[in-house]
């Protein structure tokens, strides 16, 4: 008998914001002036997560997850990188993110669709309460993040730039 494994939701993407956070502070602690992202944990972690749990077959449960999930990426970006963001202004904190953040998205299939639309609604959403967000995130549509790195860095002599990648 096969036993079922039931995702915590909640617990996942908390857990996405802890990465999301921690990768941009790692980031800025190397000085890094620009960061490039793409959005890890959301392909092969959620691609077949109806099999574990058939509520996850449902298309609006998914696109909400991947909506929260960007979501706690956007949180990540305006807590750490936006000048003046209100928790910043509540803490006295300096910035502990890059300068500039560049998301690469790409819109090949159903799925990278599904997480470019979560990406852009969650950036949409939170930009209408942070005057910031907007001059900090660059989402870079259909760009190779491995050329989007090179290109930033050969082209800015002493820039530091970091890319977050990953693979399974």
């Amino acid at each position: 008998r096969s036993q079922r494994c039931f995702l915590d939701e909640d617990l996942y993407v908390t857990d996405m914001g802890r990465l999301w956070r921690t990768a941009l502070v790692s980031m800025a602690n190397l000085g890094v002036e620009q960061a490039i992202i793409f959005p890890f944990g959301m392909g092969a972690f959620l691609r077949h997560l109806e099999k574990n749990d058939e509520k996850y077959s449902n298309i609006e449960v998914m696109r909400r997850l991947r909506r929260r999930i960007a979501g706690e990426f956007m949180s990540a970006i305006i807590d750490l990188c936006v000048p003046d963001s209100e928790q910043r202004r509540r803490s006295k904190g300096a910035l502990r993110g890059p300068p500039i953040v560049n998301l690469c998205l790409v819109c090949m299939n159903a799925e990278s669709i599904d997480n470019h639309n979560a990406f852009v609604e969650a950036a949409a959403h939170m930009a209408k309460g942070s005057n910031g967000l907007a001059q900090i995130l660059r989402i870079r549509k259909n760009v190779d993040c491995l050329q989007l790195a090179y290109e930033l860095s050969a082209g800015a002599g002493t820039m530091k730039v970091g890319l977050l990648n990953g693979a399974n």
